[in-house]
């Protein structure tokens, strides 16, 4: 019995056997694990370095926390009434002093702008809630010095509306006459005086 030559008997073949190529994965699946493992290291290092920041902030509070309840032991709190008190005082008298007026404006406006020819003789005041009425008696040599003088008193803007009148002439020829004006409260202010000097 003879074989037929197609058919082979044996089972080991003749050529040899090409195994297919399974697919590798890419590089990119190779540098993925190695990504993943460093970001899971950073944050795992970052949680331990605010779990250690958060403990040194917690120290660093209380330290604080005992030096304040020292500080606060060594007060004397008889010397902090007394400062209190103090403080209210000057508060109190800043308050009164805010307010205050002097009259001294009125004589330093005067001295400035009073002629030589001119004296003044009499000087009344009178204060009402916005302003102070002031009343004066003069004498001069002449009625051109009293108009010198008004023209002089109504350039100025210290004298609201002054208001010369009351003219008489005595037996030597001296003129007499009056002013009546009126001066705003803010331009009296005590603390007035003092802003011109600084």
């Amino acid at each position: 019995m003879l074989m037929d030559p197609k058919f082979q008997s044996s089972f080991i073949p003749k050529q040899s056997f090409k195994i297919p190529e399974v697919a590798r994965p890419h590089r990119l699946f190779k540098v993925f694990p190695a990504l993943a493992t460093a970001l899971f290291v950073l944050a795992l290092l970052a949680s331990v370095g605010v779990f250690i920041y958060a403990r040194v902030l917690e120290r660093e509070i209380a330290a604080v926390g005992a030096e304040l309840s020292e500080a606060k032991k060594k007060i004397n709190t008889s010397v902090l009434a007394e400062l209190k008190s103090l403080d209210h005082r000057l508060r109190a008298a800043k308050a009164v002093l805010e307010r205050h007026q002097t009259v001294a404006p009125i004589f330093a406006f005067l001295e400035e702008n009073t002629l030589k020819s001119v004296r003044f003789t009499s000087f009344n005041f009178a204060a009402d809630k916005d302003k102070v009425t002031i009343n004066l008696l003069g004498q001069t040599g002449s009625f051109t010095s009293v108009a010198l003088q008004a023209d002089r008193f109504a350039s100025e803007t210290f004298l609201e509306t002054p208001e010369f009148g009351g003219f008489s002439v005595s037996e030597k020829g001296e003129v007499s006459f009056s002013v009546n004006a009126s001066v705003g409260k803010q331009s009296l202010l005590y603390r007035r005086a003092f802003e011109g000097n600084q």
